[in-house]
């Protein structure tokens, strides 16, 4: 019995063991399958990062390829718009120059005005001029007694006067005025 005992002990000890060692690969496997699950989400995690950054190197490539042609565009927008901006200040400086053409146009047509005013005023000298030779010739023929000195002096005066008239060209106002006097003056007489 003691050999009995002795190897119940024995087995006993040999089964505590074992179940010992059962308990402790269990612990070991559930160890492990947690492990491997952790693994796996990391590496599934690590997987999930490489396409990510996989996908922003993409979307950065884009983004510096879209610069490249805006650039481009920009570029070439600004070789189009350089000799508009030159068409553009060259329609200003016409404009300016319109502006002037149009300020020395009215100043024209005021000169103009101011023509055609001189030569009415010089059609009624010359009608006056006219009347006066004739009256001073029918005034000769009914005085026939003038004295030939002063009427020839006055005569040529007048001729000078009116070669003057004619040719319309007055100094200034103040000749013309004078002028105008004299003519009255002479024709009165």
């Amino acid at each position: 019995m003691t050999d009995s005992r002795g190897r119940d002990v024995t087995i006993d000890a040999l089964t505590s063991m074992l179940e010992s060692r059962i308990y402790y690969h269990r612990d070991a496997a559930v160890e492990y399958l947690d492990i491997k699950t952790m693994v796996d989400k990391v590496v599934e995690e690590k997987n999930k990062l490489l396409n990510e950054n996989a996908e922003f190197l993409n979307t950065i490539d884009k983004v510096v390829e879209e610069k490249e042609k805006l650039q481009h565009d920009h570029e070439v927008i600004n070789e189009l718009v350089a000799p508009m901006a030159e068409q553009l200040e060259m329609v200003k400086e016409l404009e300016e120059e319109k502006y002037e053409h149009v300020a020395a146009k009215e100043e024209l047509a005021v000169a103009k005005e101011q023509l055609a005013q001189k030569n009415k005023e010089l059609k009624v000298l010359r009608r006056k001029l006219h009347e006066s030779e004739a009256m001073h010739s029918q005034h000769e023929q009914q005085n026939g007694s003038t004295s030939e000195p002063a009427w020839s002096k006055m005569v040529t005066r007048l001729s000078h006067k009116r070669a003057v008239l004619l040719q319309g060209s007055w100094d200034n106002d103040a000749d013309r005025q004078r002028c105008k006097k004299e003519v009255l003056s002479a024709a009165a007489k």
